[in-house]
């Protein structure tokens, strides 16, 4: 037996819709960055912004699922905790499948700073669609069991965004210092890494 709809779930539900959409604005807004070839440190800071909104819905619609549609009956608090932990991993671990996650993390770079572009565009109109398909979810009351693998797609979309956004800042945004030695072109690459791996995370 479903937990039964209460005020306080609509409420929570009518919130997470709004995250949603004010998700989906940044990513609107990223997307026009990127086509527009901002500054790579503004572009790494709407990324920042847009995957700390994006964990927000994550941890939002698990709670929410487990509070809406968890069994209630006879459950102890040790069952709730386990499933919660469970899902809670589930989002946090990056997925495996990589058909489901839109492909594995590494995939796709491109070393040509235009197809770069082309293709942070084309992961984030999916991540625009799989945003919308969330809200459609969460909107429709959908989000028991359909939503968690959505949520965790729409997390590895962004991520390989991230991923891109941080090669592209890696090859066209570092300033090369005169006569650098190739250990320190790899240093100085290391260090646009290593300050922006939060955006894959």
């Amino acid at each position: 037996m479903a937990a039964p709809v209460t005020a306080a779930a609509v409420d929570e539900r009518r919130r997470l819709v709004n995250r949603l959409r004010r998700l989906a604005g940044q990513i609107r807004g990223l997307r026009a960055m990127v086509a527009d070839e901002k500054e790579c440190e503004d572009v790494l800071t709407q990324l920042r912004a847009a995957k700390s909104a994006l964990n927000q819905v994550g941890l939002h619609v698990i709670a929410y699922t487990i509070k809406s549609c968890a069994p209630v009956d006879g459950e102890t608090s040790d069952v709730v905790v386990t499933d919660a932990l469970g899902r809670f991993l589930a989002y946090a671990r990056p997925s495996s499948d990589a058909a489901a996650s839109g492909g594995a993390l590494g995939d796709g770079l491109l070393a040509d700073a235009s197809a770069e572009r082309d293709l942070a565009a084309r992961l984030l109109s999916e991540l625009e669609s799989t945003i919308a398909h969330l809200e459609h979810l969460v909107t429709e009351d959908l989000v028991c069991d359909d939503v968690l693998p959505v949520v965790i797609q729409a997390k590895n979309l962004l991520d390989r965004v991230g991923l891109q956004v941080i090669a592209h800042a890696m090859r066209t945004c570092l300033a090369p210092r005169p006569g650098a030695t190739r250990d320190e072109v790899v240093d100085d690459a290391m260090a646009v890494f290593l300050r922006n791996v939060d955006c894959v995370r």
